[in-house]
């Protein structure tokens, strides 16, 4: 990202300090879009491994079904499916404990970010409560400056007119 900030007499100016501010701004919300795309795709995910569970648990009830007539085939298809099921399971609780920690590793960048954000922010109000603080003490001191030129100027041509 580009630091365009300008210079003015006192310090940057307001008007680009506030769109630097928008262009990070929008910067850190791509990044939200994007991990809640990613989230959203995630889920997506659990919910076809978790079609493709029943699936395969309903394919598992046909099978013993059928089997029922030779005790041989009802033990191989019912340790077969237990395998299956307890595979299944195992991948499932794998791929969900993975989307799980990369789901909360997003939020706390997310977080991060957020939390730079508001750090950003308090510094710049910072600095444009003590730019407007010093603007103001500086206006100050050239209006009394002022005032004390234009009576200096006034007292000596006063003292002129009447040395005359």
């Amino acid at each position: 990202m580009e630091n365009n900030l300008k210079k003015s007499m006192l310090g940057y100016s307001k008007k680009s300090v506030l769109a630097f501010i928008a262009n990070l701004d929008a910067s850190y919300q791509q990044k939200i879009n994007a991990q809640n795309e990613l989230h959203q795709k995630n889920a997506q995910k659990i919910n076809e491994l978790e079609k493709k569970i029943s699936e395969l648990q309903k394919e598992n009830e046909l099978l013993l079904q059928k089997s029922n007539d030779v005790s041989n085939i009802f033990v191989d298809a019912k340790r077969f499916s237990d395998e299956m099921i307890a595979k299944t399971k195992a991948e499932e609780a794998e791929k969900v404990e993975k989307l799980r920690l990369a789901y909360q590793k997003e939020n706390e960048k997310l977080n991060a970010y957020r939390n730079e954000i508001d750090t950003l922010k308090i510094s710049i109000q910072n600095a444009m409560q003590a730019f407007d603080t010093d603007l103001s003490n500086r206006s100050q001191l050239f209006t009394d400056t002022e005032i004390k030129f234009n009576s200096n100027l006034t007292f000596h041509k006063t003292y002129r007119l009447i040395e005359e």
